[in-house]
């Protein structure tokens, strides 16, 4: 990356979340635009419009939507916001563990119900609804990948993947991070959108200055990730 794209980025994450830590948020570290909540509403009438056989209507839906602008805040903002906040407070990190001796990444798929359910299909550090990658194929499916984009030519960057995708594919992030102790255990385990999960990256809570996610008030709406929606579709 080019000094002057690296700079674009650091006023783009100073804009979005300010050089003094006092006034950030504590509970995620860069709050998604309120715009996006528009745009995750647009998903579901379009997945309610297929349902219904109204394909060509829930495609131009689906074509409405800011995309383009989802990545760019999720590909510039949402992955970075941890180092951001990190080069600013500069807290130390404890001593890693060996790597034989951490928790295995792999988190099961029983788990990973059993924390969706827990935690309502929200991302429980920004509140982000997210959807589960079995439903994200599933939406593919209906939609096709020309509409609904995870590569070109075979490259998975993050550029090529549909906005949607990008901001609300679900991830399960490890609160204690793997190489200082965290195990794969709920009270250790929070769904996470992939902008929270990749920007906290490496870091602790305390390195960012996030309070424990499990503490915040969870967000209780019947959302749940549209497998609802995209399991009762008319034959």
């Amino acid at each position: 990356m080019t000094a002057d794209k690296k700079q674009v980025r650091l006023d783009r994450l100073k804009a979005e979340i300010g050089s003094d830590p006092a006034k950030w948020s504590k509970t995620c570290l860069a709050p998604y635009p309120r715009w996006v909540e528009n745009e995750i509403d647009k998903l579901i009438r379009a997945v309610k419009k297929s349902n219904d056989g109204n394909q060509s209507e829930a495609e131009l839906i689906l074509r409405s939507m800011r995309e383009k602008d989802m990545t760019e805040w999720y590909e510039n903002v949402g992955q970075w916001a941890g180092e951001y906040r990190q080069n600013i407070l500069k807290v130390e990190q404890g001593k890693k563990i060996s790597k034989d001796m951490r928790a295995k990444s792999y988190i099961s798929a029983k788990i990973q119900n059993e924390l969706l359910k827990r935690d309502h299909y929200r991302c429980r550090y920004c509140q982000i609804r997210v959807i589960h990658k079995k439903e994200i194929k599933k939406l593919q499916k209906m939609f096709g990948l020309e509409l609904l984009p995870v590569t070109q030519n075979g490259k998975r960057a993050v550029r090529f993947r549909h906005g949607v995708i990008n901001m609300l594919q679900v991830s399960f992030d490890h609160v204690e991070p793997r190489q200082f102790g965290g195990e794969n255990l709920m009270g250790n385990l929070v769904t996470a959108c992939h902008g929270c999960n990749f920007g906290k990256w490496r870091w602790t809570i305390d390195q960012l200055g996030l309070k424990q996610p499990l503490a915040s008030k969870k967000s209780i709406d019947g959302w749940h990730g549209l497998a609802d929606l995209l399991n009762s579709k008319k034959s």
